[in-house]
């Protein structure tokens, strides 16, 4: 029985992805250096923490992984002011009917808890959530499922009652490794990430609502 909807942010609920791109890049141009968006997108669906350690380990950066990350927060912090978030159509609709329809809600983001309930205020759900679990207080970010864990824990149900709806590879690997069902969302500005492990992939929130989520729950392999 499904008891409980887990979203994903970065991808699912705003189209933040590129923001987070332009602010690596904007930091690696203070050093002279660059990735393209082919690397960048391996790491999309993890922690900030683990996209610079894997780039601060590339080029031999010696700063420590702490000093990166915050520099990368204030380029996005940049970015932000400047352009604000964009919402990705149908989501936060999605998230308001399945609330109404008296199932758990919960929010899974790699992001720091400060900047979720920034997205969340500003798309107007923040209250919406049963619990909201950061990445960054997980020990094992995304493909591992540690954080879709500690959300079924949070919530007291079983994750087998659980559907998680995410863009990345690493999310959807994290979702079925927790023993959820998943439902890939195909976001461009993801990069071609490999959803095919998902129960199900869309393309769009339009016209979706807990009956087609509870439709691919019942049809899933749990």
């Amino acid at each position: 029985m499904l008891k409980a909807v887990i979203f994903d942010m970065d991808g699912v609920l705003i189209d933040s992805e590129p923001i987070h791109f332009q602010a690596v890049i904007n930091v690696l141009e203070k050093y002279g250096l660059s990735i393209d968006f082919d690397y960048y997108k391996k790491f999309i669906g993890s922690t900030t923490y683990n996209i610079w350690d894997n780039i601060r380990n590339r080029f031999g950066l010696s700063e420590p992984v702490e000093e990166l990350v915050g520099k990368s927060n204030g380029e996005k912090r940049k970015i932000l002011d400047k352009s604000g978030f964009i919402r990705i159509e149908g989501a936060a609709s999605l998230v308001e009917e399945v609330k109404a329809g008296q199932y758990l809600v919960a929010l899974a983001s790699s992001s720091p808890y400060d900047y979720i309930i920034e997205a969340t205020t500003f798309l107007g759900i923040r209250q919406l959530f049963d619990a909201i679990v950061s990445g960054v207080d997980i020990q094992r970010p995304k493909p591992a499922p540690d954080i879709f864990l500690q959300v079924a824990q949070q919530l007291n149900v079983n994750p087998a009652e659980c559907l998680v709806i995410e863009d990345s590879a690493a999310g959807v690997a994290a979702a079925k490794s927790a023993g959820m069902v998943c439902l890939g969302f195909y976001n461009p500005s993801s990069g071609d990430q490999d959803l095919s492990s998902a129960d199900q992939i869309i393309d769009s929130f339009f016209d979706k609502n807990p009956g087609f989520l509870e439709r691919i729950y019942n049809n899933s392999s749990l």
